[in-house]
């Protein structure tokens, strides 16, 4: 059975036992199945090519399942998954979560930079969009460039551009949702940035949902991208306006959960 994968091989040890169980003949039976793995050439003279070719549609038929079961794994974009997802509370995982954001450095470049500390909870409704709710929390000391050259330059960021000592908190709040398309629409929120708060519209799109995600333990998962502009400012925030541009670009990855 060298010739055969291992879930074949588990397969046909069950199939014999059955038939010994089965049958007055155990003998008879381990020989068929014996020979089912075997040559019907008592001289082997049969080529490598022709064994090949006589057990791929069974490594094909094992494989088959496999690749099936692959597609339970991940979500669709399509009005029907949409419309299938239960409406509730749903939970960001932060691990399939990120967000970053660019400005002009020395209007040579958009320099990006990410937060590593941040939270998002969603009330959903697929049905009732415009009824939908979500707020996000953000550490703005969680700045991460990863600028091996200075240690220090994270820390400045945060605290110095951001004034996250003073305000260790940046808190977007929904206000209004508007769709635009079957799997996009607008969000428009009160940001609170350095103390100072202001509307701020993120282009949202709906990636995909799943009912029943697998690696979520079986809970409905949906998943968006959201992109937006602003001036930081308009949030006071001008520290190194010299050679870092007034315009900031958000770029948002999000996975939630049902609670």
């Amino acid at each position: 059975m060298e010739n055969f994968p291992a879930a074949g091989k588990t397969a046909l040890i069950r199939d014999r036992h059955a038939l010994k169980a089965a049958s007055g003949h155990p003998e008879e039976a381990e020989g068929d199945l014996e020979g089912r793995c075997r040559s019907p050439n008592p001289d082997n003279t049969h080529t490598k090519r022709e064994t090949r070719a006589r057990t791929r549609p069974m490594r094909l038929a094992l494989l088959l399942p496999l690749a099936l079961s692959a597609c339970a794994f991940t979500a669709t974009q399509t009005p029907q998954t949409l419309q299938s997802l239960p409406a509730g509370a749903y939970q960001l995982e932060r691990p399939h979560g990120s967000l970053t954001f660019r400005v002009k450095h020395l209007g040579l470049s958009w320099y990006t930079a990410r937060f590593a500390d941040f939270d998002a909870t969603l009330e959903f409704d697929p049905k009732a969009p415009a009824a939908s709710h979500v707020k996000a929390i953000i550490n703005p000391l969680s700045v991460r460039t990863d600028n091996a050259a200075d240690p220090g330059w994270d820390k400045r960021i945060g605290q110095d551009m951001l004034k996250g000592a003073d305000s260790p908190q940046i808190i977007f709040d929904s206000t209004s949702i508007e769709t635009t398309g079957p799997f996009t629409g607008k969000v428009t929120g009160a940001l609170t940035l350095a103390g100072v708060t202001r509307p701020v519209t993120l282009d949202v799109t709906y990636n995909g949902g799943m009912d029943s995600a697998v690696l979520y333990a079986g809970r409905p998962a949906v998943g968006f991208s959201a992109h937006g502009m602003l001036k930081r400012s308009a949030f006071g925030l001008t520290r190194y306006s010299e050679f870092v541009g007034d315009e900031v670009e958000i770029v948002i990855e999000a996975e939630f959960t049902r609670r």
